[in-house]
């Protein structure tokens, strides 16, 4: 829960959708309803899979896209978090 609003994903239906508890109300925030690999306003994902509350964001695990993307509650934009892989030696 985030201010006050449960986030989720719907996994085979490529989103990102918020209930609303004292509204009884469900709405698509992120996503397209088809799978595919974007950013910014308009973000597709590929059945994404869990998420994790920051501040004021979402990290979402976005599986057959093999990312982790980062949604601003605020700009309600998404990006994709960069990762760098661990040097073994």
């Amino acid at each position: 829960m985030l201010n006050g609003r449960i986030y989720f994903a719907d996994t085979y239906n490529h989103k990102i959708k918020v209930l609303f508890p004292s509204l009884q109300r469900v709405e698509s925030v992120f996503g397209t309803g088809w799978p595919g690999c974007e950013e910014g306003l308009r973000p597709q994902f590929f059945e994404p899979g869990g998420l994790a509350a920051g501040s004021n964001c979402l990290y979402i695990a976005d599986t057959n896209n093999h990312r982790i993307c980062v949604a601003d509650l605020a700009s309600e934009s998404v990006t994709t978090l960069p990762l760098r892989s661990a040097d073994p030696g």
